[in-house]
């Protein structure tokens, strides 16, 4: 018979650790198991990666923590800011705005949007973004924050929390439709023909373009209407492939969407508000640190410069500037997307405008919760920003009870100007109430890193730091 499935022998290679059919022994055991610990694979030199199926058959046993790994790719992430600089004032930029589409009038309008005429103006602009980008600032978080820290009760910590998930999902609200729209659209494609139609009613009905918390409508269709029809339809069609994973993803998003209903964030407030310790602790009004937060939020979904913007970031990662350049969007997307991580230790702000008929990227750090040499509190930053035909600056400053130690980094060509620079700097940090500890000026001769500047970003690893 015809050997069709090429079946050979397997050779034969001696094992030495099998002598006179007897198994040796294996005496280099190094790591003796410990409950109460968490050890390597036995066998393992000090420095290795355990492996718990055998070296060379499968990969390695990753014992990088979560944090640890955010740290890493946060490090890796630090051309942002140019990468951003090509897209915007680079030829991404000048193909769009060639382009005869909406997307060129889109364009247009974000430079226009980036153009300031004065300091004063430029300030508003500056906060302005600050505000939107930066979704937890504030009075109210700024007091939450501080509570956290402490030795607090465990029902205070409970209500902390509650209210911050009920907050965050309510600020999320435009973008949970907006991934349900998206997901209903793939499942409509994967629908057989006989149930679009009905799939497709229910839908029209969505509101898709509501505003933060309003939710109820929408969730009474979702949990009375859309669910139901998706649970009978695989039931029916037996299908729990694309359809049922597409489900299950629609469901997660319906679920966050319902938790940020406004009625549901009044409810946690109220909860927050009701608590003693809350009542004790708090430095200031808490309802007007809420509708100051809650304004902060109206001023974000009403940012004319960030809508622009990520428009734009858009179209070039759809390849509307050519297939070239879709790498460098998708780039600068997934840096911005770090910001939004639960990991993010500091707060990072991007900010491009135009200034002086001059393009000027700016990227901005800062770690509130520092500490002074004295153990006191600390508000630590670090300022980069490159204006065009000047060149690259860097800021490393510390304010302690509105005292400023700041140091500036600038390019060689303006290090004869040191006295001038000086000046300025001073009269502008005292006209804005700050007096000055320290200010020193310094030729700029590379890039400083993060945790050079924030070497307490690695003690946030402390406590349980594990990817399993």
């Amino acid at each position: 018979m015809a050997n069709i499935l090429q079946v050979t022998s397997a050779p034969v290679t001696p094992d030495p650790s099998v002598q006179h059919g007897r198994v040796a022994p294996d005496m280099s055991v190094k790591n003796p198991v410990n409950p109460s610990a968490v050890n390597r694979a036995d066998g393992q030199e000090t420095g290795q990666t355990g492996s718990s199926t055998g070296e060379g058959r499968f990969s390695a046993v990753d014992f990088e923590g979560n944090y640890a790994a955010f740290l890493r790719e946060l490090t890796d992430n630090v051309n942002l800011p140019k990468e951003m600089e090509t897209v915007l004032f680079g030829e991404g930029a000048v193909a769009l705005s060639r382009n005869k589409e909406e997307i060129s009038e889109v364009l247009k309008e974000l430079f226009s949007s980036m153009e300031m005429d004065s300091p004063e103006e430029l300030k508003d602009f500056l906060q302005n973004q600050q505000q939107a980008q930066i979704k937890f600032s504030g009075n109210l978080f700024n007091n939450l924050r501080g509570m956290l820290q402490g030795n607090i009760s465990s029902s205070l910590r409970t209500a902390i929390l509650n209210f911050a998930k009920s907050y965050n999902d309510y600020s999320s609200s435009g973008h949970f439709l907006a991934q349900l729209e998206t997901i209903a659209g793939d499942i409509d494609k994967l629908l057989l023909p006989s149930f679009q139609g009905e799939f497709e009613d229910l839908i029209s009905q969505m509101n898709f373009k509501g505003g933060m918390g309003e939710d109820k409508a929408n969730s009474s269709l979702i949990n009375g209407q859309i669910i139901p029809f998706l649970s009978n339809y695989i039931s029916r069609t037996h299908d729990y492939g694309a359809v049922r994973n597409a489900a299950i993803l629609f469901v997660l998003y319906a679920v966050k969407y319902e938790n940020g209903s406004e009625e549901l964030l009044a409810k946690q407030k109220e909860a927050l508000l009701n608590n003693s310790d809350f009542r004790l602790l708090f430095k200031g009004d808490p309802e007007e640190a809420f509708q100051e937060s809650l304004k902060n939020l109206e001023m974000k979904t009403g940012n004319n410069f960030t809508k622009l913007f990520n428009q734009f970031l858009l179209a070039g990662a759809e390849g509307k500037t050519g297939t070239e350049n879709i790498s460098q969007f998708q780039d600068v997307l997934r840096g911005l997307l770090l910001n939004e991580s639960v990991y993010m230790p500091l707060q990072h702000l991007v900010l491009p405008f135009r200034y002086g008929e001059k393009d000027v990227m700016s990227e901005m750090w800062v770690d509130q919760d520092a500490k002074d040499m004295n153990g006191g509190k600390l508000t630590k930053m670090l300022l980069k920003f490159n204006i065009q035909n000047l060149g690259s600056f860097e800021i490393i400053s510390g304010i302690t009870d509105m005292r400023v130690d700041m140091s500036l980094f600038m390019p060689e060509d303006l290090m004869e100007k040191q006295k001038d620079v000086e000046g300025v700097v001073n009269t502008i940090l005292r006209q804005n109430g700050l007096s000055v500890a320290n200010l020193g000026i310094y030729q700029k001769t590379r890039d400083f890193k993060l945790q050079e500047v924030f070497p307490g970003l690695k003690d946030a690893e402390k406590g349980l730091n594990v990817r399993i």
